[in-house]
């Protein structure tokens, strides 16, 4: 028999949860159980941190069950009923799933077997025992987490605020036996306090969150995550406020929270004026009215050569008057090494001069690709003229109109058939020329930017810009792969 261990340890803001066991213990435990009854471990998986009033599927224990029912598996070891889950409905689903799928759950240390039927009943207890502790420890928690706010201004969070710290950690104070008293009041660290000032007081001068991004960079000597920024500006806790998220008060509905909130509990870094300014500033925007996507006709085909990604054009200069260029997509994350930047007059021109002097044959391979498609799409609709002609045919006798409408049937069929072999090279539906005996599609050039870049497209595979100055050469910076995935051949 083989079967799944699962392990799983409740933890609150890092203290020990209620029936606290280490993960060694129940591993020992399940180990022990599987030797002694001949049952082979497949794997073990292990919920860390992890609430047994969670839904199975959000757990890791959701997969073990997924493998009884695909049978993977014949079953899961539990050290306890409560590790398995705290909500009785849920894990009773659960247990229902695997007996279902003809698998067992086995807590080790209370000798628990679904596939015993004495075992079902016992089961059915320790689960609403297990849910009715958990629902205790819930309401405990929310109940310290109120009296500490009301009663005392705690700040309610699993570590300080930037700008803040612990009293205890700052202004240690010690028992009889030295030992460092708890005191969770939060105190104005110094250092970190002027950084948030200065984040409030840019952006209460209409600074973007960009920029004061970098300011703050600047001022701590290290990179801070993107939305540090936001998430300062954002927070009352800069004014003193000592909030926290807990049950409701005498509400219907068991599971209803409620925000409370207590000022004046530790020390503001701000002021309520200062508050209020960086609160109603909104990032200056330029409203999207096409003018730089007019500019391009090569967007969504150049790439960042540091880091791979599409880059996006983004626009420079006054309203009305605003010039498009390429900007590596990571670049506002930090994720790109070398984000690289380039004027996109600068790139597309460079791509059609390349276009132009190619020698390598792409051009020539991408315009027999779409004479190959237009001369098939032509014998389709010519096929099709044919069908209809003879369906519409009241002159010819009955037999020999049979026989054309099933020869053009057919001949409708293989041009379709033909057809769907054949990728479309972005023509579009647009009017066709025949030059020298061969069909082109007749898109005129520079009277429409989206036609100008589906026309591009049949001939560039992708174009590749790494970061350089403006007195770099082109092809240092700017590298061209055409559609057929070959390189250019310039003499």
């Amino acid at each position: 028999m083989r079967m799944d261990g699962y392990i799983r340890v409740s933890r609150v803001m890092g203290r020990e949860g209620d029936s606290y066991m280490s993960p060694s213990i129940q591993r020992d435990d399940i180990e022990k159980y599987a030797a002694t009854h001949g049952i082979e471990i497949d794997r073990i998986e292990t919920d860390e941190d992890v609430s047994g009033g969670k839904a199975v599927d959000d757990r890791k224990l959701g997969k073990l069950i997924e493998r009884i029912e695909k049978g993977q598996t014949d079953g899961v070891l539990v050290n306890h009923t409560d590790r398995f889950g705290r909500d009785a409905l849920d894990a009773a689903l659960a247990i229902r799933r695997i007996t279902k799928a003809g698998g067992r759950m086995i807590a080790t240390t209370q000798g628990l077997d679904t596939s015993r039927a004495e075992s079902k009943m016992v089961l059915q207890f320790y689960l609403m025992m297990a849910e009715a502790y958990l629902d205790r420890s819930r309401d405990h928690w929310d109940a310290t987490k109120r009296r500490n706010l009301e009663e005392r201004g705690l700040h309610v969070c699993g570590s300080p605020p930037f700008g803040y710290r612990r009293r205890d950690e700052v202004e240690p104070t010690h028992d009889a036996e030295g030992r460092v008293v708890r005191d969770a009041k939060l105190v104005i660290d110094p250092d970190e306090a002027e950084a948030v000032r200065l984040v409030f007081e840019l952006r209460a001068r209409g600074e973007t969150f960009a920029n004061i991004k970098r300011r703050l960079e600047d001022k701590l000597g290290e990179e801070v995550a993107p939305n540090r920024p936001v998430r300062i500006v954002s927070n009352r806790v800069y004014l003193g406020e000592a909030t926290a998220v807990v049950k409701a008060k005498d509400h219907p509905d068991r599971e209803a929270r409620e925000r409370i909130t207590r000022k004046g509990a530790h020390d503001a870094i701000v002021s309520p004026e200062l508050f209020a300014a960086a609160q109603h500033m909104k990032d200056p925007r330029v409203a999207n009215d096409g003018t730089l996507a007019a500019q391009t006709i090569l967007s969504g085909m150049v790439y960042c050569a540091s880091c791979g990604e599409r880059m996006h054009v983004k626009g420079r200069g006054p309203k009305g008057k605003r010039k498009a260029f390429y900007s590596c997509s990571r670049k506002q994350s930090a994720k790109c090494e070398s984000p690289a930047n380039a004027d996109v007059k600068m790139v597309d021109d460079y791509v059609l001069w390349m276009l132009s002097q190619d020698e390598g044959g792409a051009a020539e391979a991408a315009g027999s690709a779409e004479q190959e498609y237009l001369e098939a799409r032509e014998a389709l609709t010519a096929a099709q003229a044919e069908l209809d002609h003879w369906m519409k045919n009241k002159t010819a006798s009955v037999a020999v109109r049979r026989q054309m409408i099933e020869e053009a049937d057919a001949a409708v069929t293989a041009a379709q058939a033909a057809l769907w072999k054949l990728d479309d090279p972005g023509v579009g539906d647009g009017p066709v020329v025949k030059i020298d005996g061969k069909l082109w599609a007749a898109q005129s050039w520079g009277e429409d930017r989206d036609a100008d870049r589906r026309t591009i497209q049949r001939y560039v595979g992708s174009v590749t810009v790494a970061r350089g100055n403006r007195w770099q050469p082109l092809d240092q910076r700017i590298t061209v792969k055409w559609a057929d995935g070959r390189d250019p051949v310039i003499a």
